[in-house]
C-alpha cells in the first residue's frame, strides 16, 4: 500500500502522472509476456528441430527475466 500512497505525497498531479506511468509499464509488460508465451507455445508445439526449440525457450526465459526486472523497478520499486 505504501507504493501507491508514496507518489501522492508530492502532489496530486505528480501522483496521477506516476500512476499513469505505472499503468503503461504494466500494460507493456503484459503485452511482452503474451508475446513470449506465444514464442514458448510455438517452440513446444510447432517447431520440429530440438536446437531451435531450446533456443526459443532460452531466449523467452532471458527476455522474460529482463522485462520483469524492468517492470518491477517501474511499477513497484518507486519512491
Amino acid at each position: 500500500m505504501h507504493s501507491i500512497k508514496a507518489p501522492f505525497k508530492k502532489g496530486f498531479i505528480c501522483g496521477v502522472l506516476d500512476m499513469c506511468f505505472r499503468f503503461v509499464a504494466l500494460v507493456i509488460w503484459l503485452c511482452t509476456v503474451w508475446l513470449l508465451l506465444q514464442f514458448v507455445y510455438d517452440a513446444l508445439f510447432v517447431e520440429i528441430i530440438w536446437a531451435n526449440k531450446m533456443w526459443w525457450l532460452a531466449y523467452s526465459l532471458l527476455v522474460f527475466l529482463a522485462v520483469t526486472t524492468l517492470a518491477y523497478t517501474a511499477v513497484w520499486d518507486r519512491e
